[in-house]
């Protein structure tokens, strides 16, 4: 499985669970979103606002002993690193994020990205909360409740026959046409998001002051794996 949050039974209507708590964002960085979502503030000024809500809302995840797994697999000192505690619910909130403030320090109005689901919540809640406009490509055969949460966090749907890749090849070929943000995996953003995702690591080293023996991480589409 290598296409980020898209399964391979897609076909089938399998239904992305992730979920969080974005709604109460907006209450608790309304002061700060006033600030970067205001075009006629100086550039350093909402910049500063937004890493404000950075620091506040994104990363530092609860870092958990799992005792009862120890006890039934008979290994010591294993934790658990519970990404769900993000903004939406995903690490993928960690590299939206870090994609919206560059799109704002380079001054984008528009930010795109083709997903199914997890990814296209967090760039939707990431870009309104920077006061970017989001445009997100959704494979036409792929259906999940998540869409309802892009549409309520104003990011624009667009649904392209075919598959997860041919998503990502018409958001980008539109980012590159209408001069707009590609939040997509790969291409000149890979450093960025290998950097956000690596954030997870540097945590986990804090969290035990010295690295573990080994990490268990999803793949998802190569972006969270390679940055962890």
């Amino acid at each position: 499985m290598t296409n980020g949050d898209c399964h391979l039974t897609q076909p089938f209507g399998l239904m992305d669970g992730a979920s969080g708590e974005f709604q109460q964002i907006h209450q608790d960085v309304n002061r700060q979103r006033t600030i970067t979502a205001d075009p006629s503030r100086p550039l350093a000024e909402r910049l500063e606002a937004y890493e404000d809500i950075i620091d506040s809302e994104v990363g530092d995840t609860d870092f958990i002993r799992a005792r009862n797994i120890e006890r039934e697999t008979g290994l010591r000192q294993i934790f658990l690193k519970f990404e769900g505690g993000n903004p939406t619910g995903t690490q993928k909130d960690r590299v939206a994020f870090a994609q919206a403030m560059d799109a704002l320090r380079r001054r984008f109005d528009t930010i795109t990205v083709a997903t199914c689901g997890n990814f296209g919540v967090a760039q939707a809640l990431a870009a309104s909360l920077a006061g970017i406009r989001c445009v997100i490509y959704i494979p036409g055969n792929y259906h999940t409740r998540r869409t309802r949460e892009m549409e309520e966090l104003g990011a624009e749907i667009i649904r392209i026959p075919g598959d997860y890749e041919g998503a990502v090849k018409a958001s980008s070929e539109q980012a590159e046409k209408e001069e707009w943000y590609d939040a997509n995996p790969g291409g000149s953003n890979t450093t960025m998001q290998l950097g956000a995702y690596g954030g997870i690591s540097y945590e986990i080293y804090d969290e035990l002051g010295d690295a573990p023996a080994a990490i268990a991480v999803p793949v998802s589409n190569g972006t969270t794996f390679a940055g962890v």
